[in-house]
């Protein structure tokens, strides 16, 4: 059971995007397509996990970009670790290099996700992207890179 709740560490960002009880799931295709584009080198440290919310991780800006602080014990993401190899858990340091958002405005307005890279964006646009997943039962994907060997 979580021990403290999930916290962003940057100011309240409000999106509203999503229906309550909704149960959607990213376009693989997208994915996918996110997953080619990257660098044979990046690839080869990229691996991807499908969360409920509250996903169970702190996250920080740092120089590069958004990274993993901590993943509190007992959340969903100490879960996914608890069940798979070392190589693949998520891990203080990591690089978060994609989520999937709903976007909430203009001419993306949209009620099924759509793969967000964060390369370039402010650390409270992408926790913005990350919150805009509101339906209760959706799986949030992140894509993150291992930066320790």
């Amino acid at each position: 059971m979580w021990a403290r709740p999930v916290f962003f560490r940057s100011s309240n960002v409000s999106v509203h995007a999503g229906a309550p009880g909704e149960t959607v799931q990213v376009d693989p295709a997208s994915l996918d397509a996110f997953l080619a584009s990257l660098p044979s080198e990046l690839a080869k440290k990229v691996y991807t996990v499908a969360l409920q919310k509250p996903l169970g991780i702190y996250f920080k800006d740092a120089n590069d970009g958004v990274v993993v602080d901590e993943v509190a014990e007992g959340g969903h993401a100490d879960g996914f670790n608890k069940s798979v190899h070392n190589k693949t858990r998520i891990q203080s340091g990591d690089r978060l290099l994609a989520t999937t958002a709903f976007p909430s405005e203009g001419q993306f307005r949209t009620q099924q996700p759509i793969v967000f890279p964060t390369s370039g964006e402010k650390f409270d646009t992408v926790i913005a992207a990350i919150q805009s997943n509101t339906c209760a039962r959706c799986y949030i994907t992140l894509v993150l890179e291992h930066m320790q060997s």
